[in-house]
């Protein structure tokens, strides 16, 4: 990586927002002069109801928490400010 001159980085869906998180450390794995782009598609959740009402989106991140046990890893004020899913949703 030390020759480029140009380098993308680049994601679709849960990529596209490992994409947004990570650029700036991508960028960093270069010399000041290379031409360093990201290009997040789809990569952003967004937490609304659906056109029934329904929150899709934070129930699916309510299953994931309660799978994996993430909420006992939380600090405790993260914990007690809101719901275990929502800290994993905009923290990711």
């Amino acid at each position: 990586m030390q020759n480029a001159k140009n380098a993308i980085l680049t994601g679709s869906s849960a990529g596209g927002l490992a994409t947004i998180l990570n650029c700036d450390k991508f960028k960093s794995f270069f010399p000041d002069d290379v031409k360093v782009k990201c290009v997040a598609n789809a990569g952003f959740f967004i937490n609304a109801k659906t056109i029934f009402g329904t929150s899709d989106i934070q129930e699916m991140y309510q299953k994931v928490v309660t799978l994996h046990g993430s909420a006992k890893n939380l600090p405790p004020s993260c914990a007690s400010a809101m719901e275990p899913s929502l800290f994993l949703e905009w923290s990711s």
